[in-house]
């Protein structure tokens, strides 16, 4: 994820991955939404520096791992959740 805005973003910050086809699962999940839609959807916390901000113009990352009934591809839509519950 990438701060493209002129200001720095207040964490903590979240990936939630909406539709994750039932055959997957997000194996290091920090939770799943109970607050946000669609109810359910795994998330994963992003990793920020100290001071819980994502700077202007910089760029955090963190890697995704699964388990899969099957071989096939893997698709999910990512949505930034913001502080507060998930």
């Amino acid at each position: 994820m990438t701060n493209s805005s002129g200001s720095p973003i207040a964490g903590p910050l979240s990936l939630v991955l909406a539709g994750l086809p039932s055959n997957a699962t997000l194996t290091d999940r920090n939770g799943a939404a109970v607050c946000s839609a669609p109810i359910g959807s795994p998330y994963v916390n992003l990793p920020l520096a100290p001071n819980n901000r994502l700077a202007a113009g910089k760029s955090t990352q963190v890697a995704l791992q699964f388990r899969a009934a099957s071989a096939a591809s893997i698709t999910f839509t990512g949505e930034v959740a913001g502080p507060g519950a998930r």
